[in-house]
């Protein structure tokens, strides 16, 4: 016996054939809590290593997690929100590099 397992979003982009031989097993998706308490403890720790930031060098409050959330990450995962935090980050380190090449010259 072989068994496939299979990841979607959207189980109408799944071909009909295809669909009646799985066993769909549909899961919720994070609630806004969640989905702080993720970025917070997950995605704000590895993009700073990740990007190089200190510690305490760049701090993302609940208040602007929360924002991020309801106006740029609507889907029920979390992908999206790392993105958006990377962004915030990367915009972040640019502004600071050239600040710090201003200091220099």
């Amino acid at each position: 016996m072989i068994s496939i397992s299979l990841e979607f979003n959207d189980v109408s982009l799944i071909p009909e054939p295809l669909l009646d031989r799985l066993t769909v097993i549909q899961m919720r998706g994070f609630n806004e809590i969640e989905k702080i308490e993720i970025a917070r403890k997950y995605c704000i720790p590895k993009l700073c290593h990740d990007i190089g930031f200190g510690h305490r060098e760049i701090i993302l409050g609940d208040d602007t997690i929360r924002t991020i959330i309801k106006h740029y990450c609507k889907e029920e995962g979390v992908r999206n929100l790392e993105k958006c935090v990377r962004i915030i980050m990367m915009k972040f380190n640019y502004f600071h590099m050239v600040e710090l090449g201003r200091e220099e010259y």
